[in-house]
């Protein structure tokens, strides 16, 4: 876990995911939420090099455990591959937040860290 700034984590994630590493970043997720008071979080996913059903679904279970616990998520880091891997498993993400690269999750505007899915061509506040 990284602490950008206050409120606000990244979570860089980093060669290969089973359902045992993404119960581990669950787990210390959560537990830095809690520890540093942070409302926000940014996984990143841009050195997984691939997505199955099981990660997936793990990873979709991370962002609604820290929705239960009070916190905004975003999942970045989306490859083309993985892209495709994810909507030919028919997983979807729902209302979840999701960023190309990490750099367009860090280009948020820090005033009022509103993580929401925006129309297409819709100005950022």
């Amino acid at each position: 876990m990284i602490k950008l700034w206050e409120g606000v984590l990244a979570v860089p994630l980093v060669g290969t995911l089973d359902s045992a590493r993404t119960q581990m970043v669950m787990e210390s997720l959560l537990e830095a939420l809690v520890s540093t008071g942070s409302r926000h979080a940014i996984i990143d996913i841009t050195g997984v090099g691939a997505v199955d059903t099981q990660v997936a679904q793990h990873l979709l279970k991370t962002v609604m455990a820290a929705q239960l616990m009070g916190a905004d998520c975003i999942i970045s880091g989306i490859r083309p591959q993985i892209a495709q891997t994810v909507v030919s498993l028919g997983i979807e993400f729902g209302e979840i937040v999701t960023k190309a690269t990490l750099a367009e999750a860090l280009a948020l505007r820090r005033d009022g860290f509103r993580f929401v899915r925006r129309a297409a061509g819709a100005e950022s506040r």
